[in-house]
């Protein structure tokens, strides 16, 4: 009987080298089978994560197809069948999420070519569903939206986060005209960008005061549009557009002025759902910045009657937030009253009362706007030389006519100080 040794470890050989090989053997397969149990575990894993993924998205389509049939009224038709007709044309497989605010997000669906063909829509305006669900998973509203690019360039579809950075108010990958429809295809209102930005916004607007409207049973629709130039909204015009003459009017063309009898609630009202808010875009945003915008104004010099000093009254203004909706813009100023005494040639703050903030510029009707101190403290400094404010306050904007629009607050402490003005 022979016997080997290896790295220190030495075995018989003769009879026991068979039970030597078996054992071998048998770890080898131990070792293959190991891969093995790793990767059917693997797929396992993956299986049940598809499985999920396929059940949250039947849910998902589930809801969506809820929310549109909702946008059909019986009244209606030949406009319930265009919801049909996009609801077997929804491209489910290239659905994509996009961020839009902290509780909602954007579902971008694009519409398949049958669609688009049936409707006699041009191939080179790419088409989605546009939905908004909120942090409960609902869909809360939605549009189509129609995208014809600058030039009438060729386009399969629209660059990604394109309606994230839209209502951002951030710049834009692509250039040209959005035009956002009803579900049932009426036309509501557009958005045109050129070089990234926002050149203008129209929405679809109903003349119930015309004379057209006083002499027959006709309506008279009108594009109002708004130029915009820097960010700054230039001049506006109506546009016309055509009329509507039926009682009941169940217009299927795509970019119909026929408005939807449809309530979101059951699609069975019987009578056309109300005209376009004042904000006629759902989706639009308050946008805010921080100002810096002082002005004193004093009245005429006096006499202190025990220094005999000189002194004057002055109200300081503080420009402090600024506010944008569309084309509306506001802002807060806060006002502080200030008694100055001058000494030495120098002009000295003896006191400093703080008034009150007030609210300017454009308010949308349909919106209101607030400011609530929560607390105000003026102070001098040692040397008489400056005042300064601290304020904390909370802003609330509250739109009207979109009862699902929640209240938004910002709350803030911020300071300013000043000099005496000479």
């Amino acid at each position: 009987m022979m016997s080997a040794c290896c790295h220190g470890l030495c075995l018989k050989t003769g009879k026991q080298s068979k039970t030597i090989t078996i054992h071998t053997n048998f770890m080898r397969r131990s070792l293959l089978f190991l891969p093995i149990l790793w990767a059917m575990m693997l797929i396992l894993a993956s299986c049940q994560k598809d499985a999920d993924r396929k059940n949250n998205n039947d849910e998902l389509i589930s809801k969506i197809y809820s929310w549109l049939d909702k946008q059909k009224s019986a009244n209606q038709p030949n406009k319930a069948a265009n919801v049909d007709l996009l609801k077997e044309n929804i491209d489910f497989l290239a659905l994509k999420f996009e961020h839009f605010t902290n509780n909602e997000q954007f579902i971008v669906i694009p519409i398949k070519e049958k669609y688009k063909i049936e409707k006699h829509i041009d191939k080179n305006t790419p088409s989605v569903l546009l939905l908004v669900q909120d942090k409960a998973g609902s869909i809360i509203r939605g549009n189509i939206v129609q995208y014809f690019p600058e030039n009438n360039q060729p386009m399969n579809s629209i660059p990604d986060n394109t309606f994230s950075k839209m209502y951002a108010e951030k710049n834009l990958e692509c250039n040209g005209l959005f035009r956002f429809l009803s579900p049932t295809g009426r036309w509501l209102f557009q958005r045109e960008y050129r070089n990234g930005k926002m050149r203008a916004f129209g929405f679809v607007k109903a003349d119930n005061n015309s004379e057209a409207r006083i002499t027959t049973d006709c309506t008279l629709y009108f594009l109002i549009l708004t130029l915009w130039v820097g960010g700054v909204p230039v001049a506006q015009e109506a546009i016309y557009l055509g009329q509507v003459c039926e009682s009941n009017c169940d217009d299927a063309v795509n970019q119909s002025l026929c408005p939807d009898y449809g309530n979101g609630a059951g699609g069975v009202s019987a009578a056309p759902a109300p005209e376009t808010c004042c904000i006629p875009d759902p989706n639009a945003q308050f946008s805010h910045q921080r100002t810096d915008i002082t002005r004193d104004d004093c009245g005429l010099e006096g006499v202190d009657p025990i220094t005999g000093n000189p002194t004057k009254s002055c109200i300081h203004s503080w420009t402090f937030h600024r506010w944008n909706l569309l084309w509306y813009n506001w802002d807060f100023t806060c006002f502080t009253h200030t008694e100055l005494e001058k000494i030495g040639g120098l002009w000295k703050f003896k006191t400093a009362t703080f008034r009150s903030v007030a609210r300017n510029g454009q308010l949308p009707p349909c919106v209101s706007s607030e400011c609530t101190v929560n607390a105000a403290n003026p102070s001098i400094s040692a040397d008489r030389l400056r005042t300064k404010l601290n304020l904390s306050y909370t802003i609330s904007n509250r739109l009207i006519c979109y009862n699902w629009w929640p209240p938004g607050n910002v709350t803030s402490t911020i300071s300013n100080d000043w000099p005496p003005p000479y």
